[in-house]
């Protein structure tokens, strides 16, 4: 499981929402933004599920390296998680459940012609 694996993920969800047609230099770079609050809400639900020695150990981990690999971080849960993967299952399917509520509204804001609009896409109740 690395960036890969979440910008796949990202961009499978945008094709299921109807998003693949929008532009794509901004689909790259919304695909990354959104890989990205993926990664992070993953990050979020498997320290929230950490007993406190693991979340001593994890805090005592990234302290001396808090820009720490993925991978490294993804091993550590699944070593001291078992439910890991549930926890990466349930964090995606919501995921993809706000980004296809949000379909229209995102393919409105990514259509409008005006730069300016389309940055305020990245206000929608996503993030």
């Amino acid at each position: 499981m690395d960036r890969q694996f979440f910008d796949l993920f990202t961009q499978e969800v945008l094709i299921e929402a109807g998003l693949n047609d929008i532009p794509e230099d901004f689909k790259k770079d919304y695909i990354q933004q959104l890989s990205y609050e993926l990664r992070r809400r993953v990050g979020i639900m498997a320290v929230r599920s950490l007993d406190a020695l693991s979340f001593h150990d994890f805090r005592e981990r990234i302290k001396d390296n808090p820009s720490q690999d993925l991978l490294c971080v993804i091993d550590f849960f699944k070593e001291r998680l078992p439910q890991f993967n549930e926890i990466v299952a349930e964090v995606f399917f919501d995921f993809k459940c706000q980004i296809l509520e949000q379909a229209s509204l995102i393919k409105t804001m990514v259509n409008m012609s005006n730069t300016e609009n389309q940055n305020q896409i990245y206000n929608i109740n996503i993030f």
